[in-house]
């Protein structure tokens, strides 16, 4: 009996010597955008602890200030087929306590670093309805003109766009974690700066008419460059076209400053 008790004890003790050691944590503010991100925050020493945080953005439709198809009378019978959008985060730091509790509690300042990974896909199929000068000007010799209804100077096609965005950054954060009780505590990082660099690359092919890319490359190359001229942080960069030979595909690196601010909730032990 005493033996167990002895056992107990030893372990109550261990317990207790790690329960300010560690954290597990669930961020609050992910729920906004449907999105579910854990943390992890560890005591390395008397005053600094290292932690890791990762997310994952819950599928959902591409909201319409991201991506709204701007059709036309050329465009009849439009039909989405897959319109999502889906996520990873990725977020490793340090943090430094200068108070007298120590880590992981109360005033902190810290440093962390950003990857991010989001990709977007949307197809969609419709029937293109040809103005005279364009039927006028159809090459007959190409490929497709095997596909076009000439009775209605029209075309049937099937449209897959695939959009990926990466995204590192890095930047010092200002926060503090207030004890509740025993066993759990609320992170509030009240303020971070940072700089973000990021590369977006899409893809778009038309996947049921063969059509020769490199002769649409100058043109969409210059009518995707003027629309993200009016777009914040992008519309100094300019975009790249390439023919993929059965797509064509965009790349467009570009940078900004960033802020981070979140909510959690935490488990010690």
């Amino acid at each position: 009996m005493k033996k167990i008790v002895l056992i107990l004890g030893f372990l109550m003790a261990f317990m207790g010597a790690w329960s300010q050691k560690n954290v597990v944590k669930l961020h609050l503010e992910s729920v906004a955008y449907q999105a579910v991100n854990v943390g992890f925050e560890r005591a390395v020493k008397d005053k600094v602890s290292l932690g890791v945080n990762v997310g994952y953005l819950l599928p959902r439709e591409i909201p319409e200030f991201i991506y709204k198809p701007d059709y036309t009378e050329n465009y009849v019978d439009v039909e989405r087929l897959k319109n999502n959008i889906t996520g990873t985060m990725f977020v490793p730091e340090i943090r430094f306590y200068p108070g007298l509790k120590g880590a992981p509690k109360w005033f902190y300042i810290g440093a962390y670093a950003k990857i991010n990974n989001y990709k977007l896909s949307v197809s969609e199929t419709f029937n293109y309805q040809f103005t005279d000068q364009e039927y006028h000007d159809l090459d007959p010799s190409a490929d497709y003109y095997a596909y076009v209804d000439h009775t209605n100077k029209s075309i049937d096609a099937t449209t897959d766009l695939e959009v990926k965005l990466s995204q590192f950054g890095m930047g010092a954060q200002l926060g503090v974690q207030f004890p509740l009780g025993k066993h759990f505590s609320l992170d509030w990082g009240i303020a971070g700066v940072g700089f973000n660099v990021f590369k977006a690359t899409g893809e778009l092919s038309v996947v049921d008419v063969p059509v020769d890319y490199a002769n649409y490359i100058e043109e969409a190359e210059t009518n995707l460059n003027a629309d993200l001229q009016d777009v914040p942080f992008v519309g100094d960069n300019l975009a790249k076209i390439t023919d993929e030979g059965n797509s064509i595909k965009a790349s467009l690196p570009f940078s900004s400053a960033g802020f981070r601010t979140y909510l959690s909730i935490g488990f010690r032990f």
